[in-house]
Parts: structure tokens; sequence; C-alpha cells
């Protein structure tokens, strides 16, 4: 199946429009990411048609919590996911990515420049200790696969503004994770939202987590 026909019809199965241009700017990220995976590690996946699904689709799964024009953090991006997808589906969000591996910055950077995205920067930088070279006051912080939820929420809550939400981005023990972790959560934040979806294609199985910011953290 073409990347085309995959990322629109497993769009609209998470009730979302993929628009012919978003379509042609995934389909050069694609491209991209399978030349680069060669020369550093990005991702495992090298076909286009799995790179779609478990990469570009699972990113948009966050969507519907972030806002047009909202600033957006993206928290130990790797290949950009999933900030660059979603950047791509809402191009006014103003959108950070922070790595701590120059290589990947690089490739970002790239990336940046291909789709000759606005607003967009990546940075190296680790979420937590070098704050500094990342900013704050975001409206959504967002990580994916990137650590536990606890510390996710320990290096993101500093870096979102009060109100402002962080998104953890779970695979599929993401409930039974949560269970766990939930007690875990640092004092500032307050459980938003949970949920588990399933991936169109694929079958595979996501969760995502939301935490909201109450007070200065």
């Amino acid at each position: 199946m073409k990347l085309q026909k995959i990322l629109t019809h497993s769009g609209a199965q998470l009730g979302l429009e993929i628009e012919p241009e978003m379509v042609e700017k995934f389909e050069t990220y694609s491209d991209l990411l399978i030349k680069w995976a060669s020369k550093i590690n990005l991702t495992s996946i090298t076909d286009p048609e799995t790179i779609a699904v478990s990469h570009f689709i699972d990113s948009l799964t966050v969507l519907r919590h972030i806002e047009p024009g909202a600033s957006v953090l993206d928290i130990g991006a790797g290949a950009g996911f999933p900030g660059i997808p979603v950047k791509i589906c809402r191009p006014s969000i103003n959108l950070v990515l922070a790595d701590s591996r120059e290589k990947r910055v690089f490739f970002m950077r790239e990336i940046i420049r291909e789709l000759e995205l606005e607003n967009t920067r990546a940075v190296k930088a680790r979420a937590g200790k070098e704050n500094g070279k990342i900013g704050g006051g975001f409206d959504v912080a967002v990580a994916r696969a990137v650590a536990k939820s606890p510390e996710v929420a320990r290096a993101a809550l500093p870096l979102v503004k009060e109100g402002g939400i962080v998104l953890i981005m779970k695979g599929k023990n993401g409930a039974r994770e949560w269970e766990e972790e939930e007690r875990l959560i640092p004092q500032g934040s307050v459980f938003h939202t949970s949920e588990e979806l399933t991936l169109p294609t694929s079958g595979e199985i996501r969760f995502v987590v939301a935490l909201k910011k109450r007070k200065e953290t």
C-alpha cells in the first residue's frame, strides 16, 4: 500500500484529514529517514509503509491534545517523533525539539530545512539538566518512549506553564506501567486523562497519559 493511502486511510480512522501537501512532506521525511538510518542510529524501521504507521500515525495520536498555535516541546525527540509529524499537521504551532545526541539533532535540523518548517528549532539539550538551552513556558511538552512516567514528569513540568499539559506516550504495556507509576508522579501535576489506542493498519497498542501542571514546579 502506498504511503499516501496509508496516511490518508489511517488518519481518517483517527478522525484526521491529512491533506495532499502534508502527504508530500511525510514522503520527503520518510525518504530522508531511510537514507540517514544507514548512517546513524535513527530507527530500526526502514520500510515506508511501517514508518507511516509506527512512526507518523503513532505520533499523530497526541494531536487532539495540541491546539493550533500552541508552543510545544518534544523531549528526547530522536528522529523527530512525535514533534515533526505533529508540526506537519498543525503548522501553526511553535515547536522545540530537544535531544542530547548531536547526530540526531543534526538530522532534525536537516528535516526542518528540507520541509521548510517555520517556527521550529532543534536543540542539543537534555530536559531537566540543560533547561536554559530549551526555554520554558510551553503549552505542551511531549515525550515518546523516552523514560518512565515519573522521570518524564520531573523533567517536563518545570518547562511548561501553569495549566500546561505533559503528554507521555507509551507502548502496549502502557496501562500496566501507569498503574505502577502514577503514585510516583511529582507534586505540582494532576492526572488529567489517559487513553489506550489501537493504531490503524498495524493493530499495535498505544497508551497516552496527559498530566496538567497545577502550580509552580
